[in-house]
């Protein structure tokens, strides 16, 4: 369940990744970099729970 969980993180911080690359305004790409930076965190805690179990 973990490891299906930080494929889906991982696959949202991708997404907003792009949209922050493509953003052809600033909210777009603040919330871009801002969803894309917490999906990223996310991702490396979930990692760190996959190690630990």
């Amino acid at each position: 369940m973990t490891l299906g969980l930080k494929l889906g993180v991982v696959a949202l911080s991708g997404l907003a990744a792009y949209a922050h690359q493509r953003a052809k305004s600033r909210v777009v790409l603040a919330a871009g970099g801002a969803l894309a930076a917490l999906f990223s965190v996310l991702a490396v805690f979930l990692g760190v729970v996959l190690v630990e179990h």
